[in-house]
């Protein structure tokens, strides 16, 4: 079969802007993207985009300093310009703050709420939306779509946010991100190719990323992965990765809360927004997808049967396709740089939860305890929960593993 990633490398710039591959169009760069992807939106009503004020030291009434990640447009929330009203995600609906400004900061603590583009939203008071996600409806503004995801960290690291390609120990350069770059654009048209050809499933440039991501084959890559099941984000937090394995983690220290520290469970909360959804309606739905169907976020968003509109994919958020982020409830996240640079403002709250079993013992108490349910078992943190990375981590199907030997020897040929 003919290899449309080697095909392209041969075009010039100029014939790459006529050139069609199945459904793709080929920018100027050499990558293949789906027209979905290409297209440009404008007018007022859009939310903003911008760079995230990102982590702070806040000083608090009752004189304690905490840490606390500060979304696009809060400024004037955390100057002390509180609100009276808050937006919650039902059609036009307010819901009025009994306090004022003290409950609102306590609520954006507690991630419960967060400050966003001047305007000041509160979160359901449950996980019972479907994957984490829910949609504001507000009267003047496009609708503002919200994903939640966790993350789960066995011990304390810097970067909570960061992408594996610009954490420090990495030692991010602009050398490797320039070979990165290349590597990652050749290895995403190997999969998008055969994706299409074994599983009719057209992947967006962010979706084949994510894939990159999550089997590591090209190395870290510039995508973050949440998980929407927080059990999973508990797993990870719960077993250290160690001689190619996962092993459960053990509490030792039960004296030094600064050794403690040093040892402790981290979980996540982390709300994101969704950028750059369009709706588009009418026959243009047929030319954003000639000859396939888009069945992105398995149809939570995208074409429905029937539908006058279709709405695009985000710009920033895609799920993790794959056996590997499907058992784990994957979906990724781009737009975070070096040192937690939020560059787009996508990021509207982060929530850190800490678990240790003499000094954090009540540190998971709101998001259900130590406890987490995976494949069916249910397990505390004392049990042996390591026994279900072969659930979580499966091994690769025949002609998925072909694939990642297809990517690899592509890229070593083409870069």
């Amino acid at each position: 079969m003919t290899s449309w990633a080697r095909t392209i490398a041969s075009l010039s710039v100029q014939k790459r802007k006529t050139a069609t591959f199945g459904p793709y169009l080929v920018d100027p760069d050499g990558a293949l993207r789906l027209p979905i992807e290409v297209l440009r939106r404008s007018g007022l009503s859009t939310w903003p985009v911008g760079e995230a004020p990102g982590w702070k030291m806040l000083s608090l009434p009752d004189q304690t300093e905490h840490r606390q990640w500060l979304p696009f447009g809060s400024d004037y929330f955390f100057r002390g310009n509180q609100p009276t009203a808050a937006y919650a995600p039902t059609t036009h609906h307010l819901t009025s703050l009994q306090t004022g400004g003290l409950e609102a900061l306590n609520l954006v603590l507690r991630g419960d709420a967060f400050p966003f583009a001047s305007r000041f939203f509160t979160l359901p008071p449950d996980n019972s939306f479907l994957m984490n996600s829910f949609v504001y409806h507000l009267q003047d503004m496009e609708n503002l779509s919200v994903f939640v995801g966790y993350r789960g960290h066995s011990r304390r690291f810097e970067e909570i946010l960061t992408p594996g390609i610009y954490r420090q120990h990495n030692q991010p350069s602009k050398q490797k991100h320039d070979a990165w770059v290349v590597k990652s654009r050749v290895a995403c048209n190997v999969l998008k190719q055969r994706f299409l050809d074994h599983e009719e499933k057209p992947l967006t440039d962010l979706e084949a990323r994510g894939i990159l991501q999550h089997h590591y084959i090209v190395g870290p890559t510039d995508i973050l992965d949440l998980s929407y099941d927080i059990n999973v984000a508990k797993w990870f937090a719960l077993n250290t990765f160690s001689g190619g394995k996962y092993c459960r983690k053990v509490f030792i220290e039960m004296h030094d809360i600064q050794r403690a520290i040093e040892e402790t469970a981290f979980l996540y909360k982390v709300v994101v927004r969704a950028i750059g959804c369009i709706e588009v309606a009418g026959e243009a739905k047929t030319f954003l997808t000639p000859g396939v169907e888009l069945r992105p976020w398995d149809d939570l968003i995208g074409v429905r049967e029937g539908a006058e509109s279709t709405t695009t994919p985000p710009f920033n958020l895609a799920p993790l396709w794959s056996t590997y982020p499907k058992r784990q409830r994957g979906f990724g996240v781009r737009g975070i740089f070096p040192g937690e640079l939020d560059k787009f403002g996508a990021i509207l709250s982060v929530r850190e939860y800490p678990f240790h079993p003499v000094f954090f013992a009540d540190g998971w108490d709101e998001v259900g305890g130590p406890t987490l349910r995976i494949n069916g078992h249910e397990y505390d943190y004392k049990d042996n929960s390591s026994i279900q990375q072969e659930y979580l981590l499966p091994p690769h199907e025949p002609w998925f593993a072909e694939l990642i030997a297809e990517v690899t020897a592509m890229v070593c040929d083409v870069t």
